[in-house]
């Protein structure tokens, strides 16, 4: 009981040092940097003025860019209706917070589960601080919510594979299966490739059990009946809307082969995405101005320890390769989106992968420290290489954090978040929007606000 007792303690303190700190350099000047309000936060706020003055339900109708249904943006009216409309950024902007705080209690109880607590904490605190999910954790971009759901659910699935005797697990897993579905596109990928997953383990002759196979139809089942008000929604009203956005970034449509050349495109879309998402290479990392808002200008992902970390975590990977292991699926999920979608290495669409990585690179980390304590019986220098450790990550820590706040002040990444509203103009703006909703109008869009901005301003 005491060691059980001692274990969980050291753990919760670990959880809580994870959130304080990744609190703090998320909280830390966050209506101010990044240095404008860029377009898809201009998106998120037209829809939560409507969510909070217009009439009409948006609970299942689809809003944002087209890859999002209402009942999540609830979540950003929420804090803005909360925080006021004097602090309006703040709010936005933390409640993104939350959920990438929320995200990453979960990665440090499922890397606690494949490693130990303190390896966990480490890569916890090297994923907090990564410039790429700071970014994504300091902007409104509702893409990080599928980081939450998804990572729920797949804590659940593995919960439940520990736990034989739980079908809740199974029908919980379900839930945030069905909320994925309802939320980033990406998640409509990867919610399909875990049902995947969960049939190739039915497959596999270990787990070919009738108990099995309606645990995974329990599962199947809580997902669709939480996206099928979204599902009659579409019925109802004769509307395919869900494929908007895919359909919009998809690399192959008709339009776009035509415009180019079929060969050449996949020669591009595979070699951008094994060199963005398997080699790290930061040559390929801006192409089109969207990729510029995600990681700073010809920037790996990840800074150069830990992309090689990685790669060598891979190759291990390759001699020890489960093929039931969830995040194989995982993995080929992110790849194949990438390549059938435009400009990868993309990473709004794959900031899923940024998890993948810390993961991988923990797992490798605690492989090789306990082969080597075991083989060379280093157990009187465990002290050392945990201080060691810690010495590491806060000087990964440090340059991530740093180079985060360093890129958000340049003026190629102002530029790259265009169109966008500046700080002073905004309160203008607002309530020119809420005045708009409140009268039965559609906010208006960025372009249309620069047409009209004059007016008001010179007020």
């Amino acid at each position: 009981m005491k060691k059980f007792l001692s274990k969980n303690g050291t753990e919760i303190f670990f959880i809580l040092i994870i959130i304080i700190i990744s609190a703090i350099i998320r909280i830390y000047l966050l209506g101010k940097i990044p240095t404008n309000i860029n377009g898809d936060e201009v998106t998120i706020l037209s829809d939560v003025y409507r969510i909070l003055f217009a009439k009409g339900d948006y609970l299942f109708s689809l809003m944002s860019d087209s890859s999002t249904v209402g009942i999540i943006l609830y979540w950003y009216a929420f804090w803005v209706k909360l925080f006021g409309f004097g602090k309006t950024i703040f709010a936005l902007r933390f409640s993104t917070t939350v959920i990438s705080i929320f995200s990453l209690i979960l990665f440090f109880l499922i890397l606690r589960n494949k490693t130990s607590g303190f390896i966990a904490f480490i890569f916890t605190i090297l994923l907090s601080g990564n410039y790429v999910f700071l970014n994504f954790s300091r902007t409104a971009w509702v893409n990080i919510t599928s980081v939450f759901f998804g990572l729920a659910m797949i804590f659940l699935i593995e919960k439940a594979e520990r736990d034989k005797r739980a079908n809740i697990w199974y029908i919980l897993a379900g839930f945030f299966a069905g909320i994925s579905l309802l939320g980033y596109s990406y998640s409509r990928v990867l919610v399909p490739f875990t049902i995947l997953y969960l049939i190739s383990r039915f497959i596999y002759k270990k787990n070919r059990t009738l108990i099995y196979a309606q645990r995974v139809i329990l599962f199947c089942i809580t997902a669709f009946l939480v996206f099928s008000p979204f599902i009659i929604r579409g019925i109802t009203t004769n509307s395919n809307v869900i494929f908007t956005r895919p359909s919009a970034t998809y690399a192959f449509s008709k339009e776009k082969v035509e415009y180019g050349n079929l060969k050449q495109l996949i020669i591009h879309q595979a070699e951008y995405t094994l060199r963005g998402f398997l080699l790290l290479d930061g040559k390929v990392m801006s192409e089109g101005v969207e990729n510029m808002r995600y990681l700073p200008m010809l920037t790996p992902p990840v800074d150069i320890l830990i992309k090689y970390i990685f790669i060598l975590s891979l190759l291990y990977g390759l001699f020890r390769f489960r093929k039931n292991s969830i995040w194989v699926y995982v993995f080929i999920s992110i790849l194949l989106t990438q390549f059938l979608s435009e400009l990868p290495p993309n990473f709004s669409r794959g900031i899923f992968y940024i998890v993948l990585i810390y993961l991988a690179c923990g797992v490798f980390i605690h492989n090789l420290l306990v082969h080597f304590i075991n083989t060379y019986k280093m157990q009187n220098y465990k002290n050392l290489i945990y201080v060691s450790l810690i010495i590491f990550m806060l000087a990964l820590f440090s340059y991530n954090v740093n180079l985060y706040l360093t890129w958000m002040k340049e003026s190629y990444e102002y530029n790259a978040r265009q169109p966008a509203i500046n700080y002073k103009e905004f309160p203008v703006w607002q309530n020119y929007q809420i005045d708009r909703v409140k009268s039965g109008l559609d906010p208006v869009t960025n372009y249309e606000w620069y047409s009209l901005r004059n007016k008001f301003i010179d007020k």
